[in-house]
């Protein structure tokens, strides 16, 4: 039965923490982005990931829909002027931009991209 109180304990702690860095810093993702320790791992890995998000640039009229909706605040017209993937640790693949994007600009794509870093973000 003491198991049960220290994890009750922990999972109150845990989402009291949430709360607070999410009222204190006025930001949706605070906690994520500042306290969770998961987050750090999972960029190491995203780098490498074969699975992204592209924009097909023949068909984008850079409307900044899918800039505009990304949950992740990531630039992502700054991607396609380069001519690369979605190349962003932060992309979590939520398809929210391509679900936006009026004209199926939008794709995921199968490649291996050497473990290049770009970020850009909004930074709000």
């Amino acid at each position: 039965m003491i198991e049960f109180y220290w994890f009750a304990i922990g999972n109150i702690a845990y989402y009291l923490i949430a709360i607070v860095s999410v009222a204190a810093l006025k930001d949706n993702r605070a906690f994520c982005v500042y306290i969770c320790p998961i987050p750090p791992l999972q960029k190491v890995l995203s780098r490498y990931a074969l699975l992204k998000m592209s924009i097909v640039a023949d068909k984008c009229n850079d409307c900044y829909l899918c800039e505009m909706n990304c949950l992740m605040g990531i630039n992502l017209l700054s991607y396609k002027n380069e001519g690369k993937r979605i190349l962003s640790t932060e992309c979590i693949i939520c398809y929210t931009c391509a679900n936006v994007c009026l004209k199926e600009a939008m794709k995921m794509t199968m490649k291996f991209d050497k473990g290049e870093r770009k970020e850009y973000l909004r930074y709000r």
